[in-house]
């Protein structure tokens, strides 16, 4: 894979790892920051070399850290690490210059990638291959120090557009990341990322505390109670039961998050995420305006609620996180998130949108 060219759009650390996993592996790449401060651009414009700290201490260089899409045109891989709300932003500045036989990944699974076929549909390109995994590979943020790693994923799921292309695009993405396992569409990919279970909730019913001082709010420590716990358990089955009605093999939180990082032997979602030796022990500075609830809950609460509806579910916890994130906030999530509209999934049936989705 050495001097494969790789445009990795993010606007985060998380976007950033990415970045440095694939120059790890020979590829020539280009991060392109696109967060509204440009601290990542800011900081290594002149100088794309990044300390990592992981189990050592150790530099990674970047080709080039800028604010410009021009790489895209010419790369092999275009990785799209943004959150949702950004979505729209890119595919604007992508659709006038990607081409046949490129690669796009979607990173984590936010209904990006069927939002992304949709304008392709309507923009008239075709021959591309796109792919969506489920998560980011690591668990890290940016502090002054580096990039620090506090976890990676053993495994995760990762779909491909065409159908066709499954076998190759994961030998190609293994050959860089090493822990994809498939995954059957893209909506099996956006319904099974855990965030829906693990970010909302926690920070709405600890209100008080958050705001009192989020930046030392341990989202995991302090926010998970034995009631929190309890409410998100019910919210995840309620994900699972809609993977159940559109036969997608979802899996739990408690599931993914053992194959991911080891099993504990914790008996619950709580359980795991509160354990001090685990990946989360340092996850702090999460408020009401952090990507926890202001990307989340319309990204992927509302998605879930909207595709239940269509299907004639009553998911009333994951309902209840939205209508409470909605009083909090003072927002309407339910108006500025991916409803099964905005999809383009209204008029279809459950069949129609696999057959969409996969080819």
């Amino acid at each position: 894979m050495r001097n494969m060219k790789c445009s990795v759009i993010g606007n985060g650390a998380l976007a950033l790892s990415v970045a440095i996993q694939l120059s790890q592996k020979g590829c020539t790449v280009t991060y392109i920051d696109i967060s509204e401060n440009q601290k990542i651009k800011n900081r290594y414009l002149d100088k794309p070399e990044i300390v990592v700290i992981d189990r050592g201490r150790y530099s990674v260089s970047l080709s080039e850290v800028t604010d410009n899409y021009e790489s895209v045109q010419n790369a092999h891989i275009i990785v799209i690490a943004v959150t949702s709300s950004c979505y729209e932003a890119v595919f604007t500045h992508i659709l006038p210059v990607i081409h046949t036989g490129q690669h796009v990944l979607f990173m984590p699974a936010c209904y990006g990638a069927i939002l992304f076929k949709k304008a392709l549909r309507e923009s008239k390109i075709k021959d591309l291959t796109i792919s969506e995994a489920t998560s980011f590979p690591y668990v890290c943020d940016l502090s002054d120090e580096g990039l620090i790693v506090h976890g990676k994923k053993q495994t995760l799921t990762i779909a491909v557009s065409p159908l066709s292309k499954l076998d190759s695009e994961i030998t190609l993405y293994n050959s860089l990341f090493e822990i994809f396992q498939p995954a059957r569409n893209f909506l099996q990919t956006s319904l099974d990322n855990m965030n829906l279970t693990l970010h909302p909730l926690p920070i709405l019913l600890n209100i008080s505390a958050v705001e009192h001082s989020a930046s030392s709010f341990r989202h995991y420590i302090d926010g998970y109670s034995e009631t929190v716990g309890q409410l998100v358990e019910k919210m995840d089955a309620e994900r699972i039961a809609i993977g159940e009605k559109l036969d997608l093999p979802l899996s739990t939180a408690l599931t993914q998050l053992k194959n991911y990082y080891g099993d504990s032997q914790a008996q619950t979602i709580r359980e795991y995420v509160t354990n001090l030796q685990g990946p989360y022990s340092d996850v702090k500075g999460f408020g009401l305006d952090s990507r926890y609830v202001t990307e989340d809950v319309p990204g992927l609460l509302v998605s879930a609620s909207s595709i239940a509806s269509q299907l004639g579910m009553n998911v009333p916890t994951i309902n209840l996180c939205i209508n409470l994130a909605n009083a909090i906030t003072n927002r309407d999530f339910h108006k500025s998130g991916f409803t099964i509209e905005k999809l383009g999934f209204d008029k279809l049936t459950t069949e129609e949108i696999q057959n969409t989705i996969e080819h």
